[in-house]
């Protein structure tokens, strides 16, 4: 053909051979090319591969497909490893494992290889980098969710506002009453014991309902118009207290709380709040059918920091599942249960506040550990002196 006449003129003028001219072009493309023979194990990569991995050929070499491809349910293994299940014009968006077991998000396509007879020799991999879209779709994700919430948390607080006033009125009216017949007994009366205790109980119950409305509608507040401020810690847990505590003790769920001593820091109190509330529903309803059941909330301050772990009964997250939970509208909840928005807010909550929200992976248990700074700036101050 004119066009092979016209590559090899120009190839025979710049004295280079077709071999060195597919070379320059397998080396020199952005696209990670990697192939395997039929036992899964790699005979070449070009070097975008091996840099994306930061992997020398002579070391990648040694690892089976199966160490450097982070198979899940959506792409299972058998599309790599059984050529008949290679589809040549298949894409794959899938983590790969680098050499600091570090992840990278890749776009993937596998073209088996067969001789003249078709029997399977291996596999040809085209490669990707799509780490940056990948981000940038979390980023988005995130920021929808939290749009989401906002949006959801300024109806609720409009919705507690309303509810708050028709409590408080008839509420006011109750505690009032008992304590104007508390003041109308007179020693003689027959069961006075009694009947103050009843009245007693009547204004107690009622001033536990009224911090309860309190504690609602001062969580349900809009998080945008919450400032960050010195705050002490166990004004956080004592509210967050009043709104768990009887649904928790209704399910037979013990809470303990440890705080060697109390400290301010500097938050948004709502905001943590949230956090921490969520945190409790969602081990509410992971151990509320279990046969053991409690709730372990763990303060700590350090000399910079302040580190909150929440500890339940419940087994733990699996392995496969830590890193998707964190990730917005992934839930492991029944259809109805969970929108997925809550540990990816609180996630992005805790960001903001330039401290930690971590799975503990060495616990036995579910545990939930939070690190935040005992001042804003802190930490970059820190990592700067480091």
């Amino acid at each position: 053909m004119e066009s092979d006449k016209d590559l090899r003129k120009l190839l025979s003028q710049l004295n280079l051979p077709l071999g060195k001219l597919n070379e320059f072009i397998v080396n020199g493309i952005d696209e990670g090319i990697w192939i395997t023979n039929s036992g899964g194990y790699t005979i070449y990569a070009n070097p975008t591969f091996t840099q994306l991995l930061d992997i020398p050929l002579v070391t990648l070499r040694e690892k089976h497909l199966i160490d450097v491809i982070l198979f899940d349910d959506k792409t299972p293994s058998e599309i790599f490893l059984s050529p008949s299940s290679s589809d040549p014009h298949s894409r794959h968006e899938i983590k790969l494992l680098k050499n600091d077991k570090s992840t990278i998000w890749v776009m993937i396509g596998a073209s088996p290889l067969f001789d003249e007879n078709a029997k399977y020799l291996g596999s040809l991999f085209m490669v990707i980098d799509i780490s940056q879209r990948k981000k940038a779709e979390l980023e988005n994700q995130n920021n929808q969710a939290k749009m989401e919430t906002s949006a959801r948390l300024a109806s609720l607080g409009e919705m507690a506002g309303g509810v708050a006033h028709e409590i408080n009125n008839p509420l006011m009216v109750i505690i009032g009453k008992a304590r104007k017949a508390r003041r109308l007994l007179k020693p003689d009366d027959e069961n006075i014991a009694e009947l103050t205790q009843a009245l007693n109980d009547i204004e107690s119950t009622g001033r536990r309902i009224e911090q309860i409305v309190g504690a609602m509608l001062k969580l349900s507040r809009n998080q945008q118009v919450s400032k960050q401020q010195e705050t002490p810690i166990d004004e956080i847990t004592s509210e967050l207290l009043i709104l768990v505590s009887e649904r928790f003790r209704a399910a037979g769920i013990k809470i303990n709380v440890t705080m060697p001593e109390k400290f301010t820091f500097e938050c948004s109190p709502i905001q943590i709040s949230q956090v921490l509330l969520n945190l409790f529903n969602n081990a509410f309803d992971a151990i509320k059918d279990l046969e053991t059941k409690w709730v372990n909330l763990d303060i700590r301050k350090t000399e910079s920091s302040a580190i909150i772990t929440l500890t339940d009964s419940g087994p733990g997250i699996p392995a496969h599942l830590r890193e998707k939970v964190m990730m917005p509208f992934f839930t492991t909840k029944a259809p109805g249960k969970g929108t997925g928005l809550g540990l990816s807010v609180s996630f992005a909550v805790i960001k903001d506040h330039e401290g930690s929200f971590e799975i503990d992976s060495t616990s036995p248990n579910t545990c939930f550990r939070i690190t935040l700074p005992l001042h804003r700036g802190q930490a970059l101050a820190l990592a700067r002196a480091a």
